[in-house]
């Protein structure tokens, strides 16, 4: 297996990209699904199965009138577009508690299955073992009451997600188009970015849910910054000015964002624009941190006050 997954990634990577995997469809689902087979390869697994869900759909019967009916395999969860879960283009509804819902995104998480103590853990961090098992079965019943008996299984001492029970995670596809050796690619960058449109599971406050947010984020935050900054190497000073401003977004205290928007605006000679932005980020850098602002920032906007333009935002 290993030689032939490191055949597979070689061949990628001489081919500029692994969608020709996408062509093999169903038969090699199961396997790039498979979490063992994820840990020992860098192709990107989770994107390529979402790809081959997209363009297979099955065939069903409507729930509602019993006729057959073409829909998409599985559900679709999506963390980072306000923790929905969708089933084709439908919420899926009757969800009596919020925490039966983030067990789910818990499962899809950590590769779509856990041990019971792990899931204590994180979901009832402050219970004991016996009341932390019992919350544990009693969210599990209510899971299953939405999406069927068989959605979770116990299986040698974990449970497990039925396979293909979810089709799309757009954590899991957001991190694979995030990957280190993936970031020079625009296409890639303008994917993920894409993706994300708000906080992971915004109003989940478990510890496992905050730390993955922190994270996320922070992974977030690089892509723009690249982004921008290629922006700006190609000309592209109004792509780069939004990318800046969707920094900002992110985390106002970041003043990298800031002085990219002021860099941009004084190269379309918008000195008031300039002058906005700086007080702008020293009201808020003031408000929110009540410190001063960094020299740099001071020192960009001096230069750019004084009609100095330096060749790139530092």
């Amino acid at each position: 297996m290993a030689e032939m997954l490191a055949f597979v990634s070689q061949w990628a990577e001489e081919l500029g990209g692994a969608q020709f995997v996408v062509g093999e469809g169903q038969s090699v689902r199961a396997m790039l699904g498979d979490r063992h087979v994820r840990r020992m390869t860098d192709l990107p697994c989770a994107e390529l199965c979402a790809e081959i869900d997209r363009l297979a759909p099955v065939v069903a019967h409507s729930r509602e009138s019993g006729q057959v009916v073409v829909e998409q395999a599985g559900l679709r969860l999506l963390a980072l577009s306000g923790g929905q879960i969708l089933e084709g283009d439908h919420p899926v509804v009757g969800w009596e508690t919020q925490v039966a819902r983030e067990m789910l995104f818990l499962f899809a998480t950590y590769g779509g299955s856990m041990r019971l103590d792990q899931a204590v853990d994180r979901l009832w961090p402050d219970h004991d073992k016996s009341k932390g098992s019992s919350q544990f079965h009693t969210t599990l019943h209510r899971l299953r009451s939405v999406l069927g008996s068989d959605a979770v299984s116990y299986i040698d001492g974990e449970y497990r997600l039925r396979e293909g029970l979810v089709a799309y995670y757009d954590v899991d596809v957001f991190r694979s188009l995030t990957r280190p050796a993936r970031l020079s690619d625009p296409k890639a960058r303008e994917r993920a970015l894409d993706i994300y449109h708000t906080e992971f599971l915004e109003s989940c406050e478990h510890g496992w849910c905050l730390n993955l947010r922190a994270f996320l984020e922070k992974t977030l935050r690089r892509v723009i910054t690249i982004d921008a900054e290629y922006h700006v190497s190609c000309g592209e000073l109004l792509k780069a000015e939004a990318m800046y401003e969707r920094l900002i977004t992110v985390d106002p205290t970041d003043e990298l964002g800031h002085r990219g928007v002021m860099w941009c605006r004084a190269n379309h000679d918008d000195l008031i624009g300039v002058n906005w932005q700086y007080h702008e980020c020293e009201r808020i850098i003031g408000h929110e941190i009540g410190e001063p602002l960094l020299e740099k920032t001071r020192r960009m906007y001096r230069m750019l006050a004084n009609g100095e333009l330096p060749s790139m935002p530092f």
